[in-house]
């Protein structure tokens, strides 16, 4: 399950600078949404590797800190896909959470995030990162909560 809603710092007027959304896993469910609003017509990465910009991942309130990872991708997977909505959903595998930052063709750095399989609360702030390579200003919030 999945719920969203849109408010601006200090509890203003919805608008475009933060994007919240939660959800519940299970300890065996190790997949997580992370929805980002588009318009019709916008080209993001097929790959969430490349079309999320990690800004701070938090397990049960401490800093989930991520490590360069040095592996060679055989297919990195840096297509392009076309959105014919207002939002589009990248889900993110909890037991294997690598992101790139890709500077020319075929030129990446990849961080990898270790997620405690313990951790009760996970709040990833993220922006979305459109085929053009500009990051969104906008930072979304998904906060998952363990049941079960």
């Amino acid at each position: 399950m999945l719920t969203a809603c849109t408010a601006t710092p200090g509890g203003g007027p919805s608008g475009d600078d933060l994007s919240t959304s939660e959800t519940q896993f299970y300890s065996f469910q190790r997949t997580l949404p992370l929805p980002v609003s588009t318009t019709p017509g916008d080209t993001l990465y097929t790959s969430e590797m490349w079309g999320i910009d990690i800004v701070e991942i938090l397990a049960d309130g401490r800093s989930v800190a991520g490590n360069p990872s040095y592996i060679m991708l055989d297919d990195p997977n840096t297509g392009p896909i076309a959105v014919h909505s207002g939002a589009y959903l990248y889900n993110i595998n909890l037991n294997h959470m690598l992101f790139g930052k890709l500077s020319k063709p075929f030129e990446y750095s990849l961080v990898e995030y270790s997620i405690p399989k313990a951790t009760e609360v996970l709040v990833i702030r993220y922006r979305l990162v459109s085929y053009d390579g500009d990051p969104d200003p906008r930072v979304y919030t998904l906060t998952a909560r363990r049941v079960g």
